[in-house]
């Protein structure tokens, strides 16, 4: 799914958006030479630190990084082992579709688990039992309702706070999942269909991209 200018906004794969980077190739060198290679760096486990590559290797072959924010601080070290001309573009980890009881600050959510349960139990998504939904592999995550316009907006004007807060480049919106049996195990009840999950994944989308952007 792509929303806003598309110099603003890379589609990474099927279920994960990123918005708020500027994708611009790096000047061809006056004379032959080795060429940085325009890619993201997804050799992080759960987009935490990279143990395997060296920080000058990182820096000069990765121009675009993704991190959770609690890992921010590794930031600065990779600008300071930077050798090339083209500085790094970091972006921070979203999951959007759900609150993350284990993740008791929020990390890598649009919204803080405990904020979320204490004052919108309304925004969680349920079966037609009216039980919450959690994810398929039973790793504790709670399913948000992506098409509630109140989380749409407050998890919009979160990551823009962040994203002015941090000095983050953009955000990498993940699991934006094509349809709910993707993920889930029970149907939401709100969702009978596949095109109205969907519709309610964009309208999350186009909402949180149209707030990045125009900040």
């Amino acid at each position: 799914m792509v929303c806003g200018a598309l110099t603003r906004v890379v589609v990474l794969s099927a279920a994960s958006v990123v918005i708020g980077a500027t994708m611009t190739p790096a000047p061809a060198p006056a004379t032959p030479g080795p060429q940085r290679e325009q890619v993201v760096q997804f050799g992080r486990y759960d987009y935490t630190v990279d143990t395997t590559n060296p920080l000058p290797t990182q820096a000069d072959n990765w121009p675009f990084q993704v991190l959770q924010r609690g890992y921010a601080g590794q930031v600065t070290s990779l600008r300071d082992a930077e050798t090339t001309k083209q500085p790094m573009t970091f972006l921070f980890y979203v999951d959007p579709m759900v609150i993350r009881p284990s993740d008791f600050l929020g990390y890598t959510t649009a919204l803080p688990a405990s904020w979320v349960q204490m004052y919108h139990p309304d925004w969680l998504l349920r079966d037609a039992r009216g039980d919450m939904i959690g994810r398929s592999d039973n790793d504790g995550d709670i399913m948000l309702d992506p098409g509630n316009p109140g989380y749409q907006e407050l998890a919009g004007d979160n990551l823009v706070a962040i994203l002015a807060e941090g000095g983050w480049a953009g955000i990498m919106l993940d699991e934006l999942n094509q349809t709910w049996s993707w993920t889930m195990t029970d149907p939401p009840a709100r969702y009978p269909t596949v095109q109205s999950w969907d519709a309610a994944e964009v309208a999350l989308v186009k909402t949180v991209c149209g707030k990045v952007i125009a900040a």
